[in-house]
């Protein structure tokens, strides 16, 4: 038996020049849903700048809300690296001693309105009391950074409580941002807030919607944070993947996106 795998091994080693590279091991990524266009372009740049064996690792990336993969990581999800939408999830991990790093900042995010291109009589928010306003749509804050920072925008900028409730009755609730900018795109809703960086990729920008930016001292941008996952099977390639995340090449990816410097 032992020949056989000796056999299998210089095989393995003939067709992929090492044995290291035909078991590279994955490295898992929990992402929030606003990375889901600018993190394949870092995974991209992070092989092209990092020769060393860390890059031979397999990269998967896995988007959705930032609440819902804390619950995954605290029930063992083989996840390698958390990128939290907001900070305070990445230290609610932290905190309970399933990381082996404490949270570091790589960007900002900021919240938007995306407006539909049949929806141009919405010029600000004030127009969302509009009775031309039906379906307005938000990730869900229970679990959703996004659609937190939303819901406190409405409530700072409706000072008449009769006013939000109008409004908060207009509300469809998305599993996480991503989905609530195809709730705007396929017409389910008139509008939505959205992440900057969703508002500026390509299939959204070809569909005529537009931007309303919001008042930054109303909705601030939301502090986005990674961890490493103390379970991880490889360590060595998840902290460097984030060393690279938070650095200033990284950084200039993140802006083209739309995202600002932490």
């Amino acid at each position: 038996m032992r020949v056989f795998v000796m056999l299998c091994l210089m095989m393995l080693v003939l067709a992929n020049g090492t044995v290291t590279s035909a078991f590279a091991q994955k490295l898992r990524i929990a992402a929030a849903s606003d990375l889901q266009w600018v993190m394949p372009e870092l995974i991209a740049e992070f092989r092209k700048q990092s020769p060393n064996a860390s890059s031979n690792a397999q990269i998967e990336a896995v988007y959705g809300s930032s609440g819902n993969f804390v619950a995954q990581i605290r029930a063992g999800a083989p996840f390698d690296v958390f990128f939290s939408a907001n900070i305070e999830y990445a230290e609610q991990l932290a905190n309970t001693g399933l990381t082996s790093t404490m949270p570091r900042e790589y960007a900002r995010g900021i919240v938007v309105l995306w407006c539909a291109s049949g929806s141009s009589f919405i010029k600000s928010p004030k127009d969302l009391a509009d009775t031309r306003v039906q379906r307005i749509a938000l990730a869900n804050p229970r679990h959703a950074p996004y659609g937190k920072r939303a819901e406190e925008f409405l409530q700072r900028f409706f000072a008449d409580t009769l006013v939000l409730k109008r409004v908060s009755g207009k509300v469809i609730f998305a599993d996480n941002v991503a989905q609530a900018a195809q709730f705007v795109q396929t017409g389910a809703a008139n509008c939505g807030f959205i992440s900057l960086s969703l508002a500026l990729a390509p299939p959204f920008q070809s569909s005529g919607g537009r931007i309303i930016r919001l008042d930054s001292t109303l909705a601030p941008p939301l502090r986005q944070a990674a961890v490493v996952v103390k379970a991880s099977k490889d360590a060595v390639s998840a902290h460097s993947f984030l060393d690279f995340v938070c650095s200033p090449k990284a950084a200039t990816i993140f802006a083209r996106y739309g995202f600002l410097k932490p």
